[in-house]
């Protein structure tokens, strides 16, 4: 089955190409790149919301029906992100991943996450860390390379009598020599 072919600035989308209609102008050219981009940071939403709908209305004939070409788990994870952040939540300045990161997050989690990454324009990975550090999960180390085993061992102690986790880790450090040539 053929996918119809859709108008939009100036040029026509087909099936696997683009076909510019007539001479669009620079203004359209634009307009249509930057109509894609926004196209294809919409894919997974439309793809989870559609899951969502086949699950609701046609239960397990939905996963049997719907080889689209995605992984099932693929299209199960996209529907349990649009489950857990409702359409009216979601961000257009923010990326499937984004909203991906919080959506195990309580929805006052999620807006309050999602507005810093928005005004701080953080990455995917920020967002991650931050939901990370909302639930406890982030763990910090300090390295410190000591002078022998005493003041390593004295660097440990210190570290236990004030609560914190500590471990000496001795590691052999390779020579390289340079050669001359």
């Amino acid at each position: 089955m053929s996918v119809p072919a859709i108008r939009l600035h100036g040029f026509e989308l087909r099936e696997n190409h683009l076909v510019a209609e007539g001479e669009p102008s620079f203004d359209e050219w634009v307009a249509c790149g930057d109509a894609l981009k926004r196209i294809e940071a919409s894919v997974m939403f439309w793809l989870g919301d559609w899951w969502r709908v086949g699950e609701h209305r046609y239960g397990e004939s939905a996963s049997q029906a719907a080889d689209i070409g995605y992984a099932v788990q693929t299209l199960m994870n996209a529907a349990w992100v649009c489950g857990k952040i409702e359409p009216s939540r979601r961000r257009e300045s923010l990326t499937f991943g984004h909203h991906e990161a919080v959506a195990s997050l309580e929805p006052a989690q999620q807006d309050e996450i999602l507005t810093r990454a928005e005004t701080e324009q953080m990455s995917v990975r920020d967002v991650r860390h931050a939901v990370q550090s909302e639930n406890g999960l982030l763990t910090h180390f300090v390295l410190v390379q000591c002078k022998d085993e005493y003041d390593a061992t004295i660097c440990m102690e210190a570290q236990i009598i004030t609560g914190r986790a500590a471990k000496i880790v001795t590691r052999t450090h390779a020579l390289s020599e340079t050669a001359e040539r």
